[in-house]
């Protein structure tokens, strides 16, 4: 009996010493039981726990690009991985961007954005005087004649509002027409002159007005009309030019009076 008991006793022993003797793995590496011998980690795992029998494979959005690795690494901005046990990150294309770490997919520029580089954290606002339509986009694009944009970030360009133009490419605020000029219709690179008989007083006008009674224009892009004088009139409005009184009959009043020349009064005979 008791030889027995030195037997089992004796075991026992071994088998601790067995136990005290196997190392767990440590961090990084792993065996088929946890313990001595192991084997590191390949690129693209990892293991952050010690006595581990396998290793974890990095998740998307991140990497391990050494061998042993005890922890995986967020792929950075400007970056991402959308595969499990990657051993790298790859670059956001030109017209997308990767504006925060660990992530997965790369997001492409909105509209009024573009990046024309690649490995971007972000896009870059369309410029006044240009605009981006599409998502995606590499490249920004100029307003073209007759349209301007005054704003950053814009999806598209504004036409020039009637009485005012656009004449060159790239255009961040519009003209307006000048005196003596119009243009009655949107979107366009020039205006008017105001025709003979017509003016236009201020600037930005869509239309141009007719000369009232007693006064006249000949030349066109005018203005202003001009008052008939002492001896003339003007009926109508919208003349170019003014009318004689007949004989028997007298005009004192310029047209710029408060009456206005509008016709002539017949002369009295003693």
């Amino acid at each position: 009996m008791r030889a027995s008991r030195k037997i089992l006793v004796a075991a026992i022993g071994i088998a601790l010493a067995d136990s005290v003797l196997a190392a767990a793995c440590p961090v990084g590496a792993f065996s088929t039981d946890g313990q001595d011998p192991c084997t590191s980690c390949g690129p693209g795992t990892f293991q952050e726990l010690t006595g581990q029998t396998s290793c974890d494979q990095a998740n998307p959005g991140f990497f391990v690009s050494i061998v042993g690795a005890s922890a995986q690494t967020a792929c950075s901005v400007g970056t991402f991985q959308i595969f499990s046990a990657a051993t790298s990150c790859n670059q956001a294309q030109p017209g997308q961007f990767v504006g925060t770490t660990g992530q997965s997919a790369a997001t492409v520029c909105p509209t009024g954005s573009y990046q024309p580089n690649a490995g971007s954290s972000s896009c870059l606002a369309a410029d006044p005087g240009s605009f981006v339509s599409t998502t995606g986009a590499t490249a920004q694009f100029s307003c073209s004649i007759g349209a301007y944009q005054d704003q950053a970030g814009s999806a598209s360009c504004n036409l020039a509002s009637p009485g005012f133009f656009v004449n060159v490419v790239g255009a961040s605020s519009a003209n307006a027409c000048s005196p003596g000029t119009f243009q009655s219709t949107a979107g366009q690179s020039s205006c008017n002159n105001s025709p003979p008989g017509q003016f236009v007083g201020t600037a930005g006008q869509s239309a141009s007005t007719a000369c009232p009674t007693g006064r006249y224009q000949p030349n066109a892009g005018s203005s202003s009309c001009l008052p008939a004088s002492p001896g003339q009139f003007v009926a109508l409005t919208g003349q170019i030019s003014t009318t004689a009184c007949s004989i028997g009959s007298f005009q004192p009043n310029s047209g710029s009076s408060s009456y206005g020349a509008k016709y002539c009064l017949p002369r009295l005979r003693l």
